[in-house]
């Protein structure tokens, strides 16, 4: 009887397939749209098999790689060890631009601002890299973000794998190949704790199965790390240190323009402070000198020098000035980036709107500004 019933079930199942697909109205639309399902699954498992097979060698072979490494146990050269660590910053610190890096002999020695609850794990991470000998620190301590200096920072933390909304295909295919297992296994003990342990396999299956999956050419999962914006009356006792940044891009006077252009496009800034032999800013040139100056003039970058169209007489402010002191002073000069110097009068940075407008009150970013863009009749920097 029951294989009766059965052979009926197929036959209604069959019968009505049979005429979803044959029907003479929509049965060639139907038909098409099976076939176009058909072929992108085949492309999709197609390219999930060769986005597997890839991330599980390359997985294999970097494995290898550092096994040899360990064993091998050779001098590293000291800019191989330096990207290295550098490689390392953005996993463990919130503004990894920041951080200075130097390595001799397999000593590296870190420099520059970073939060105090990051610097064991920044340490700890350091000594785990491969040629490094000893780590000395000279990291200058804040206890929150907001008293960070500006310097470019990314403040993204990376996130593992298997906690982030998007899976690599090895990680997918060896969850759920755990998964099945823990599934079968829990199904063979026949009881209650089996039970709990197959719907449980069964659960990691399906995690497996449905979660978004990264293959090459798509975004890496990171978390961004929220910014904390000090009050106001913090904001008011901020210094130029606290808020420049650190080891800008400089020249001298005999540089050439053109290589004064490259150093805009490699730092990303429009202004580039001119030093003398005492590390003193003399001048600065901006990236509207070189094209109102020179440019437009017809005149080759690669026959001019800074010290011929940079600007003088150089205004600076003091690196333990106050920011509402470094704002009138760019409100007063009319320029947009002013540098910072030490009691030794040695550049130490520079301050550009953009950094007061990420410290700044928004009236005083907004006076600002106005103040850098009123008409004066002379040319603003």
């Amino acid at each position: 009887m029951r294989h009766v019933r059965g052979a009926m079930l197929t036959g209604l199942g069959l019968g009505a397939g049979l005429m979803y697909l044959l029907d003479p109205g929509r049965g060639r639309r139907r038909r098409a749209r099976v076939r176009d399902r058909v072929v992108h699954a085949a492309h999709a498992g197609s390219d999930a098999m060769g986005a597997t097979t890839r991330d599980m060698a390359h997985r294999v072979s970097g494995t290898s790689a550092r096994i040899r490494g360990a064993l091998r146990r050779k001098a590293v050269d000291d800019e191989v060890l330096v990207e290295r660590v550098r490689a390392q910053l953005g996993r463990v610190v919130s503004h990894p631009r920041a951080i200075k890096v130097h390595a001799a002999d397999g000593v590296v020695t870190l420099r520059g601002p970073i939060l105090q609850a990051e610097v064991n794990g920044l340490l700890s991470a350091v000594e785990r890299v491969r040629g490094v000998r000893e780590t000395i620190s000279e990291l200058v301590e804040h206890a929150e973000a907001g008293t960070l200096p500006r310097g470019g920072s990314t403040s993204v933390v990376w996130r593992p794998d298997v906690r982030s909304r998007k899976w690599l295909p090895t990680t997918r295919l060896l969850t759920g190949a755990s998964g099945m297992a823990l599934a079968g296994y829990g199904a063979s003990r026949r009881d209650a704790q089996g039970a709990f342990l197959a719907v449980a396999g069964v659960g990691v299956v399906a995690r497996a199965a449905t979660i978004s999956d990264t293959t090459p050419g798509s975004k890496l999962e990171f978390r961004a790390r929220s910014r904390t914006v000090p009050p106001k009356e913090q904001l008011m006792k901020k210094l130029a240190r606290d808020v420049m940044t650190i080891d800008p891009a400089c020249c001298t006077p005999q540089t050439t323009l053109d290589q004064v252009a490259k150093l805009m496009a490699q730092n990303d800034c429009g202004e580039i402070p001119v030093l003398d032999r005492r590390n003193q800013p003399i001048g600065v040139i901006t990236d509207r000198d070189i094209v109102l100056r020179v440019v437009a003039d017809g005149k080759n970058p690669v026959g001019h020098t800074a010290e011929q169209y940079m600007s003088q007489p150089v205004v600076a402010v003091r690196a333990d000035a106050p920011l509402d002191e470094v704002v009138s002073t760019m409100e007063r000069h009319q320029i947009r980036r002013v540098p910072v110097i030490d009691e030794r009068g040695c550049c130490a940075g520079i301050i550009a709107q953009a950094d007061v407008a990420s410290t700044g009150d928004e009236r005083e970013v907004a006076e600002l500004l106005r103040e850098v863009s009123r008409d004066t009749g002379q040319e603003s920097r």
